[in-house]
């Protein structure tokens, strides 16, 4: 199943992905930049309806238990997506969210996600994807999303665990593995699974712990332009420049500014003709990306 999620990850919820890095990227630039802005060429009053349907949406899709639900399908039939319960869609949209005012009705919708997310917590503190007690095996992907999103909206975190997950690494290079609790011979390292552990790691101020994964970052970023991007979960390159670019952002990691030029130059090269990167989810992600590492 989880090899069918290869972003599928992506496809699982695209419309509220979209929407929800769409209020992250309209807010950036709501901030930033005036009516007059070169590089603002939408007026602020359509960006300010485009953020209120997006909240609309999320308010509306939330369920009674604070999830925002998952949806698959197979490729030779979309017109039927399945939901899924699954808490790694959730850690997107309360990520967006905290980029926008924080209103009672934005207050609300964190308050029922983050007890979602705590409520399908295991053991120390990790998560799977399916949510708890699912067959897949927990992984540091969703568990170090769903920390970094507690610890960004002020719930305690166990320090503890920090150590812990250094059990998950690959003996030669010290990159962290997928899975948690399964033999290393069944095991994979991913650079967007990483990227995400050192997304925890740096609000966690600990990113000294785990320097390879910098090295390692940096050295994907700059093969972008050189050869496909290659993951087992994400066959997206927009994804792994947003994951990677949310770590610089958000962690204050200067090391991983050798990562921006490569970045920037990789999505200018392959942005389309009308704007887009080919799709909705692509846009967000990539122009998210070129926002979080300062190309605007």
């Amino acid at each position: 199943m989880r090899v069918f999620l290869c972003l599928n990850r992506g496809e699982l919820s695209r419309t509220l992905l979209l929407y929800s890095l769409s209020c992250a990227f309209y807010f950036s630039i709501n901030q930033g930049y005036s009516q007059t802005s070169v590089r603002s060429p939408v007026s602020l009053p359509s960006l300010n309806t485009s953020i209120k349907k997006g909240i609309d949406f999320l308010s509306n899709a939330q369920t009674e238990w604070g999830e925002f639900a998952t949806y698959m399908w197979n490729k030779k039939n979309k017109e039927f997506p399945e939901y899924v319960s699954s808490v790694f869609i959730t850690t997107f949209v309360v990520h967006s969210l905290n980029f926008v005012e924080q209103s009672s009705i934005i207050k609300d919708m964190k308050f029922k996600a983050i007890q979602f997310l705590q409520k399908n917590m295991e053991g120390v503190g990790t998560w799977r994807f399916f949510c708890k007690g699912s067959k897949i095996a927990p992984d540091l992907d969703d568990t170090c999303c769903i920390l970094a999103i507690l610890k960004q909206n002020n719930v305690n975190v166990d320090i503890k665990l920090l150590d812990f997950f250094l059990k998950f690494r690959k003996h030669k290079d010290k990159l962290f593995y997928t899975w948690i609790g399964i033999p290393n011979r069944e095991n994979d390292v991913s650079p967007i699974v990483n990227a995400n552990v050192l997304w925890f790691y740096s609000l966690m101020n600990r990113t000294k712990k785990i320097p390879e994964v910098i090295d390692y970052l940096n050295k994907k970023s700059n093969l972008l332009r050189k050869k496909p991007f290659k993951s087992m979960w994400y066959c997206s390159s927009s994804a792994f420049c947003y994951m990677v670019t949310r770590v610089y952002a958000e962690g204050n990691i200067v090391k991983l500014r050798n990562s921006n030029k490569s970045i920037q130059q990789f999505l200018c090269s392959t942005q389309k003709s009308d704007g887009s990167w080919g799709n909705e989810l692509e846009t967000a992600l990539s122009t998210v990306s070129l926002l979080n590492s300062g190309y605007f």
